[in-house]
């Protein structure tokens, strides 16, 4: 290699090095989404109530029908029981950090319930919000290990509703945004 290619090589090197840590530095300061920065993944899971459907489910999770007729999912919280609910589709979001359940969003269509859930008491939650619409649903913040809210909804039977898990608040403005669940009521 002549001495010119040489220094023209080490050049490129230099700069090359130069660019990336700046690329570097410059994500850094951008920062990740939280909920890409915390490693949060999720399982999404929709359930047919009817009575005749035996719990049908679609997604991450397989449903079991109870002998009171309830479908049951398990998880690492409370687990979920729907109850049965003529035409409805109840749907369950679980959002983890690594291996741990840290939240889970779950619709109820028998009576329209959204449960909302911080299960890892973390000084981190997650904010719903029905595709389109403006109130915000949160679990409240204590010193419990975990906290949870049942938000009683006003539905049209038989109406698909969509709702948008997030991971930070400012105002009315959401993002981070984490996740989604459709159910029908």
């Amino acid at each position: 290699m002549s001495e010119q290619n040489r220094r023209s090589w080490k050049s490129r090197v230099l700069a090359g090095a130069t660019a990336a840590t700046f690329a570097v530095a410059g994500l850094a300061s951008l920062g990740a989404t939280p909920a890409e920065a915390a490693g949060k993944t999720t399982k999404g899971t929709q359930v047919e109530t009817s009575r005749s459907d035996n719990c049908k489910s679609y997604g991450d999770r397989t449903a079991k029908r109870l002998g009171n007729g309830t479908c049951f999912l398990d998880d690492d919280a409370d687990d979920t029981y729907f109850q049965v609910d003529s035409g409805g589709k109840a749907a369950k979001l679980e959002i983890f950090k690594g291996s741990t359940l840290v939240g889970k969003v779950e619709f109820h269509p028998a009576g329209e319930h959204l449960w909302v859930y911080d299960t890892a008491n973390d000084h981190d939650t997650i904010y719903v919000q029905r595709d389109g619409g403006k109130e915000i649903y949160q679990p409240p913040q204590t010193s419990r290990k975990w906290d949870y809210k049942d938000f009683d909804l006003s539905g049209a039977e038989g109406k698909s509703y969509k709702y948008n898990v997030y991971d930070r608040k400012d105002g009315q403005k959401l993002s981070g945004f984490i996740g989604s669940l459709k159910g029908v009521a």
